[in-house]
């Protein structure tokens, strides 16, 4: 009898123990400064990701836009040029035929005052005339007549029977032969500046220019 009181006075200990043994253990103060600091630290390092990641996309965005507005400025600029050349021609050859007709009348000095008018309107820098010679008879620019237009003006260009063009950075050369009856008189030179429409308008020429 005294032997199954002590059993059952027992068990209850026994079972404590276990269940005190089941349950983790309670943390201190240093744990809990542990764990908040590790999750400060973590939220740390996904802010700092988060705001890396949101850089990185920036600058993909930024290069994207860069390269859009480079693509539409070169886009324009062709527009420009194929516009340009275009304008160019039909402006050019009516100035060629008049210029044909002075220049048969050996009436140089009206060929002077044609170009001294065209040479004010917007683009156009300069004009020549230059025989069949080879040599600069009448320019916008007085300085150069009378030289050899070899030296300034591209064989192809001098010698020309039909319209040309050819590239004269920042602009363009156009190239009109001027026709006598039986033989080539010599070649109408017109240098021409492609504007942008967004670039500011050129300053007006002093008057008496």
């Amino acid at each position: 009898m005294s032997e199954k009181l002590e059993e059952s006075s027992s068990t209850p200990e026994g079972g404590g123990a276990a269940a005190a043994a089941a349950r983790p253990p309670a943390l201190g103060g240093r744990g809990l400064l542990y764990t908040a600091g590790a999750l400060v630290v973590l939220l740390a390092l996904l802010l700092a990701a988060v705001v890396v990641r949101n850089r990185i996309t920036l600058r993909r965005l930024e290069g994207t836009l860069e390269t859009q507005r480079t693509e539409m400025t070169e886009a324009r600029q062709r527009a420009l040029d194929t516009q340009g050349r275009e304008i160019l021609r039909l402006a050019g050859l009516p100035l060629a035929w008049a210029v044909r007709g002075e220049v048969l009348k050996d009436n140089l000095q009206q060929v002077d005052d044609y170009f001294r008018r065209f040479v004010k309107e917007p683009g156009v820098q300069s004009l020549l005339y230059v025989d069949k010679e080879g040599r600069i008879v009448i320019a916008t620019d007085r300085k150069l007549e009378g030289q050899a237009a070899a030296g300034l003006v591209s064989t192809a260009l001098i010698e020309a029977t039909e319209v040309t063009l050819e590239e004269n950075p920042p602009g363009i050369r156009l190239a009109v032969p001027i026709m006598a009856f039986e033989a080539r008189a010599g070649v109408l030179l017109l240098d021409y500046v492609l504007r942008d429409p967004a670039a500011p308008p050129a300053p007006a020429a002093p008057p008496g220019n």
